[in-house]
């Protein structure tokens, strides 16, 4: 109840700033000039305790509704063709605009990150290639011999087992 009560109060407050910053204003056309400075700079003052919690200042509205864009009216239709050329060209304008701000990197940088990915290319390709050639063969011999293969399998489905118990366990999950 009490929170209620402080937040009439605060607007409340509000209005009779506001009130008393207008009749400031009005009085001040009438006055002299100094007189006139003097009430400026309080009506100045007034308004700067008017801001708000978040940092918004009250202001009067300004008394009538804003249109809404569904109700105005479109100005200058046109056939489907001309709209179309025009929307292209727009769009490339859009692309020029964003080429604009885009930050290139200078020839050294981008020697050096090709040389980056050309090295992580043949490595990662290094390495699956021997994976896949290691599985080739394991399938090649076991295929021949069908106990080797059945042996690797049970040890490969055991061992995947025993890891997932073991991270289980200790309560992780990955990591």
């Amino acid at each position: 109840m009490s929170a209620d009560n402080t937040i009439d109060e605060q607007k409340q407050g509000r209005r009779r700033r506001r009130r008393s910053v207008s009749e400031v204003r009005n009085r001040s056309a009438e006055e002299t000039a100094p007189e006139a400075e003097a009430a400026e700079a309080e009506a100045d003052e007034a308004f700067i305790e008017e801001i708000d919690d978040d940092g918004r200042g009250l202001t009067e509205g300004k008394g009538r509704a804003t249109p809404g864009r569904r109700l105005q009216e479109e100005t200058g239709r046109s056939n489907f063709l001309v709209r179309f050329v025009r929307g292209l060209g727009e769009y490339f304008e859009g692309v020029q605009s964003e080429l604009g701000k885009v930050s290139w990197p200078t020839r050294q940088e981008t020697i050096r990150l090709t040389r980056i990915v050309i090295v992580t290319l043949i490595i990662t390709s290094l390495a699956l290639g021997g994976i896949s050639l290691a599985f080739t063969e394991l399938f090649r011999i076991g295929l021949s011999t069908p106990i080797i293969l059945i042996g690797f399998m049970t040890i490969s489905v055991g061992l995947g087992l025993f890891i997932n118990y073991r991270r289980n366990r200790r309560g992780g999950g990955l990591r």
